[in-house]
């Protein structure tokens, strides 16, 4: 295999609809089997639930942005 064939594979999964629920079914089937082996246990659903719930928290609000300002808090004017 190829780093090109690799590429291909990867626009194929960011192009194709097919592709990328398949992708996505194996990238959740492989952190299910993970956890199971880490001791965790959780449904699909439930893994979805949570990472959906995580990248919530990952997100700014655009008022938490506009205090942001070269990586330092911007102090207010007022």
């Amino acid at each position: 295999m190829s780093i090109q064939t690799a590429k291909e594979f990867l626009v194929k999964v960011a192009t194709d609809e097919a592709a990328a629920t398949k992708a996505q079914a194996a990238h959740e089937s492989a952190l299910l089997n993970l956890a199971r082996q880490m001791g965790y246990t959780f449904s699909e659903n439930e893994l979805r639930q949570a990472m959906s719930d995580v990248e919530e928290l990952d997100e700014l609000s655009e008022s938490q942005l506009s205090t942001i300002s070269g990586g330092r808090r911007r102090i207010s004017d007022t």
